[in-house]
């Protein structure tokens, strides 16, 4: 043998644009291709699909279009596509088998997760969401099989079989990335995602339960007031009191009798020491467990069936409300504070009832780093396995309105309660000649600690304290009750301090214990007496009845029983109807005889699948 023939060649470091194996057995040109589709599959799904998916899935939630905050993450995700390229492509033998692998299987997995594996979980910012100690472990477990098994298939196949792997991972890459682009490029055209949402015609039609189309309810809604502009509730008289009359309605979001009792447990004095002539009804039933239905059948008294969409049962409700128009009859003048997409779609739907409405002339984005933060929080939220879904913190249906503003004549009312606060303390209250109605919502109980004692901002960590958003929620209600008493219209005044709903505690399945809404009621001509209770069945839907005789408001409709006429012995039945489920819903009726705290009283009589809640 030559010398030259006992030399060994000059090894030359291995790329991907060369054949020659690695240690590990790989043929790097056989892997770029399978490289070049990870790079794109892992940002697309987690930056771009994901947020879009959110976004398409519910855009009738969102005031603004998807090419708002969408522009910003397709660019971050090529950045992530390019430098995670770009890392694998240095890398060799074991080092790129393992990065490779872990970035295929989180974006396998993170695809599974969004889609199939959530279970009509909801944010927990929008509500207490318990499930079933097997749903986490369950999804717990494929996680753990499913990257296991993907990882390690990379390690323990033989050479032999590295071509089936590298086409399965080929596949499967084209066919996610196919089937996300194909769901992004449609939606995006057939719902007009990146129209702006008062520009878009597919929300001229709405489709009714005969499959016929019809014009959308708020456009119907505007004709009442002379143009087809969108409306919106303002902030607007969140401060009038009036000289021959009030009726306030004070709303806690999900206030909660349980939440009541943990209140009076630490502070035994908390309701009594602000609350003079009031009483406390501690067997109260509302309606409906969600906002939506709930304050609008607060302020119509017209039920829900669900055979018709949200916008549908708007126009129905509002359209109709004999409540409004009689007490507007008689000289009030009505405010309504509430949250658009639960309270209303379109304020044009109130016609010339209400005062506190403008005209809706678009919006604008003032932050859209932070919108499009809050829809990659949102969709990370949802990509992620339950045990790693509370490292986001507080995440909710509303967190994007700090990013948009609506332009009108006056700002737009949010439940936010540092907004509401601020709001009505740094205003005068302004008396005005005739009957005043204020209905004022704001976020109360539900939403947990976002806001210290002071409304200072708090970690979203911290555990939640229903006794803070009760102090919080008070200091809102006492600005009012003190504006009273300086105006000298306190004793005359109705006043109402409920919630729009209890706590659901379980949203997954049927309600294994009483559901009780906590109602304070002070009648026209109650002052400087102490809190008292009464265990009488009321509901809801008596409190129309209540205002009216109160006030000394004579109707010829039907608006229930003025709470203070029911005896604690009446045998009456109240009727509660639950939400089951979140994305798909069912609706389950109970009817309620004697003390709704005993649920021995609670007889389920009626379950309907609806679909979808907020169709």
């Amino acid at each position: 043998m030559t010398q030259k023939e006992n030399e060994k060649p000059e090894e030359k470091p291995v790329s991907f644009g060369e054949g020659k194996k690695d240690d590990f057995g790989y043929r790097k040109k056989a892997w770029f291709w399978p490289s070049v589709l990870l790079a794109l599959l892992f940002p697309f799904t987690v930056f771009v699909f994901g947020p879009f998916d959110i976004y398409a899935g519910n855009m009738a939630q969102f005031g603004f279009a998807a090419s708002d905050f969408i522009g910003n993450l397709v660019v971050l995700a090529l950045l992530i596509a390019v430098t995670l390229f770009l890392f694998l492509y240095f890398l060799r033998g074991k080092a790129f088998a393992a990065v490779f692998s872990v970035f295929f299987a989180l974006s396998v997995m993170f695809y599974v997760q969004g889609t199939f594996l959530n279970f009509n979980s909801q944010l927990p910012g929008d509500g207490e969401l318990s499930i079933h100690w097997t749903v986490p472990v369950f999804d717990t477990l494929i996680w753990i099989v499913a990257l296991s098994g993907l990882i390690l298939l990379f390690f323990l196949l033989k050479r032999k079989y590295r071509n089936i792997l590298r086409l399965g991972v080929l596949v499967l890459s084209i066919t996610l990335l196919g089937m996300q682009f194909i769901s992004f490029m449609v939606s995006g055209i057939s719902k007009e995602a990146f129209t702006a949402p008062e520009n878009r015609s597919y929300e001229a039609m709405a489709t009714v339960d005969n499959g016929k189309s019809r014009q959308n309810a708020s456009q119907v809604a505007a004709a009442e007031v002379d143009d087809n502009e969108p409306r919106y509730l303002t902030t607007e008289h969140l401060t009038d009191l009036g000289e021959d009359g009030n009726v306030f309605v004070f709303v806690i979001d999900r206030f909660d009798i349980d939440y009541y009792y943990r209140k009076v447990r630490s502070d035994p004095s908390f309701f009594a020491k602000r609350l003079d002539g009031f009483v406390f009804y501690d067997n109260n039933i509302a309606r409906y467990a969600r906002t939506y239905p709930a304050v609008c059948h607060m302020l119509t008294g017209v039920d829900n069936d669900f055979s018709v969409g949200k916008s549908a049962y708007f126009r129905k409700a509002y359209q109709n409300a004999e409540t409004l128009t009689a007490l507007k009859a008689n000289g009030y003048k009505i405010n309504l504070f509430t949250q658009d997409y639960y309270g209303y779609d379109d304020a044009s739907v109130f016609g010339n009832l209400v005062e506190n409405v403008c005209r809706n002339e678009g919006y604008w984005v003032n932050d859209s780093f932070g919108l499009s933060g809050y829809m990659l929080r949102v969709a990370t939220y949802r990509i992620l396995p339950y045990p790693l879904k509370g490292v986001l913190g507080l995440v909710d249906s509303f967190g994007y309105q700090k990013s948009i503003d609506y332009l009108g004549d006056q700002p737009m009312y949010t439940t936010d309660m540092k907004d509401v606060y601020e709001d009505v303390t740094s205003r005068p209250f302004v008396t005005h000649v005739g009957g005043n109605f204020t209905f004022l919502h704001f976020d109360g109980c539900h939403t947990p600690n976002v806001y210290g004692p002071n409304f200072e901002p708090v970690d979203d960590s911290d555990e939640w304290n229903t006794n803070l958003s009760l102090d919080l929620s008070f200091k809102i209600i006492d600005t009012y009750l003190n504006a009273l008493r300086e105006a000298g219209l306190y004793k005359d005044a109705t006043i109402i301090i409920t919630g729009d709903h209890c706590a659901a505690i379980n949203d997954m399945k049927d309600p294994d214990g009483a559901r009780v809404t906590a109602l304070f009621v002070k009648k026209s001509g109650e002052d400087q007496t102490p809190l008292s209770v009464s265990s009488a069945p009321v509901c809801h839907g008596d409190l129309w009845a209540t205002i009216y005789a109160s006030e000394g408001i004579t109707v010829n409709f039907d608006c229930g029983r003025p709470v203070f006429d029911v005896a604690e012995d009446d045998p009456r039945v109240r009727q509660y109807r639950f939400q089951k489920g979140y994305s798909s819903s069912e609706i389950v009726t109970y009817d309620v005889v004697g003390d709704a705290k005993d649920f021995d009283n609670w007889t389920l009589t009626d379950r309907e699948d609806i679909g979808s809640m907020y169709k």
